[in-house]
């Protein structure tokens, strides 16, 4: 069961292809549960896992930030 959603906007990098490539390879690798895009704000909507620790979600969200994307989390 997901445990909470990071969704990441345009920043910095305004093009959303390498955020889905990262999502892409973090849910490949196992660390979140799926991803999808996000309507509003544009975007996509990363949905973790419910084993998914405070360290390991800041990790996540850090990784598309040096990207250059802006990360709002939703509970």
């Amino acid at each position: 069961m997901p445990q909470a959603v990071l969704t990441v906007v345009p920043g910095k990098q305004y093009d959303m292809l390498d955020a889905a490539y990262l999502a892409k390879v973090l849910k490949d690798e196992g660390r979140i549960f799926d991803w999808r895009l996000a309507i509003s704000p544009r975007g996509i909507s990363v949905i973790l896992k419910s084993t998914t620790s405070s360290s390991d979600r800041l990790e996540i969200a850090k990784e598309f930030k040096d990207l250059g994307y802006n990360v709002i989390e939703v509970p």
